[in-house]
């Protein structure tokens, strides 16, 4: 007998550790949607952007796209908007192709310029910085160009700050795989020139038999190794960019691949969950619907205080936060709210109410799910190119107490 009432306190000691610890929980869960909902507005409040007009016209110097390395400090014009800056990029473009052609060089279209064309309609990126073209070193050397043919020739509203077949000055670290660069005087905009040729010294896994019959080609000095095969590149092919005359790479999307990857959409922070990611009316509907259907119980079993507080977390979330933040912040709260109704069943009315009610967050918790598919599949998209089925061996650094060492690739 005593020890029958030995095992009874222990069951009820057990019994009143689990109902404490479920409390916790729950209470835990209550709590975890405001704090993510005015963490993500207290830290991005007056800095987010949420559509490419805002974009447009935002100061040059947003954090989100100013970079010191991308203008010439000299002429740099601080008081831009940034659509002043896509202009002057635009302009800058096409006169410094332009100038090259008058040497007998095919400048092209290349790096964030041809994404930009890609992705975005022939047009530049909305937080593009600074503007890039390509040109073939063979070509630049067997008519021995200099930085002073192009000073030549160029507009006077450009300077020339250096060019070369390949790089003759200011070849400091990553400047070293500019061939050339050209500012304009009066916003100072920079376009980076790059040289292309045919790789030096095939990298080990261009010699494995599937790649026996590549001509493999590199961006000259390039610290990422970009190399490609030849026919992503030429011939050049006649394009518009910008309203102007253009010539791009043979085939642009292959071309950009091996330098970036095949995932060539918008990356999921910050332009993708900040622009592209809209909040449909099937998420207030659906918000709705599940605080309606956990509402609609009998009055001696319903509890109107967990629907009126998840209610007023939506509100919050969609009158503080927009677009994909949005989106995620009434994910993580209703998240939150399904576990506390699996947690304190009591909460959720009677049985019938329950079961109506998890179905219901299930659907909305699918319905945000499928709101957020572009930044799903982006994600899947680069897992898979980088880890599963790249292109090219991937390279990666190890540093440790100021030694660095480099492997793969």
């Amino acid at each position: 007998q005593h020890k029958r009432k030995g095992g009874h306190h222990m069951k009820q000691a057990t019994s009143k550790k689990a109902v404490s610890c479920a409390h916790v929980v729950t209470t835990s869960l209550f709590v975890i949607p405001p704090l993510v909902i005015f963490a993500l507005y207290w830290q991005l409040r007056g800095w987010a952007l949420y559509s490419e007009d805002e974009v447009m016209h935002t100061n040059v110097l947003h954090p989100l796209f100013w970079n010191a390395e991308h203008s010439w400090e000299e002429y740099w014009k601080p008081s831009m908007r940034q659509h002043e800056r896509l202009s002057a990029l635009a302009n800058a473009t096409h006169v410094t192709v332009t100038a090259l052609k008058q040497l007998g060089l095919d400048a092209f279209l290349e790096s964030s310029g041809l994404i930009g064309w890609l992705r975005h309609g022939e047009v530049q990126m909305p937080w593009e910085t600074d503007a890039d073209v390509g040109i073939i070193a063979g070509d630049c050397q067997a008519a021995n160009l200099t930085k002073a043919d192009l000073a030549r020739v160029i507009n006077r509203d450009y300077e020339v700050l250096k060019f070369a077949c390949s790089c003759e000055e200011h070849c400091q670290g990553d400047n070293k795989r500019m061939a050339g660069r050209v500012t304009h005087r009066t916003t100072g905009v920079c376009v980076d020139i790059f040289a292309y040729a045919p790789v030096r010294q095939p990298r080990r896994w261009q010699q494995e038999p599937r790649h026996a019959n590549v001509d493999w080609w590199e961006r000259v000095d390039d610290h990422s190794d970009f190399t490609f095969p030849r026919e992503t590149l030429l011939p050049l092919q006649e394009g518009r960019f910008e309203g102007f005359s253009m010539l791009l790479p043979q085939r642009p999307r292959d071309f950009l691949s091996w330098e970036y990857g095949r995932c060539l959409g918008v990356h999921v922070w910050p332009w993708r969950l900040l622009i592209y990611t809209p909040a449909s009316i099937l998420v207030p509907t659906a918000i709705v619907a599940k605080g309606a259907v956990l509402l609609s119980g009998p009055r001696a079993t319903r509890s109107p205080w967990p629907a009126a507080t998840f209610g007023a977390y939506a509100a919050a979330a969609l009158a503080l936060l927009q677009g994909g933040l949005a989106v995620l912040a009434l994910m993580v709260a209703c998240v939150c709210e399904l576990g506390t109704v699996l947690l304190k069943p009591d909460l959720g009315g009677g049985s019938r109410t329950r079961t109506r009610h998890q179905l219901a967050v299930i659907g909305a918790i699918a319905i945000l799910g499928f709101e957020l598919r572009g930044s799903v599949g982006q994600l899947f998209c680069q897992v898979d190119d980088y880890y599963l089925r790249p292109l090219r061996p991937k390279a990666w650094t190890l540093c440790l107490l100021g030694q660095c060492w480099d492997f793969g690739g």
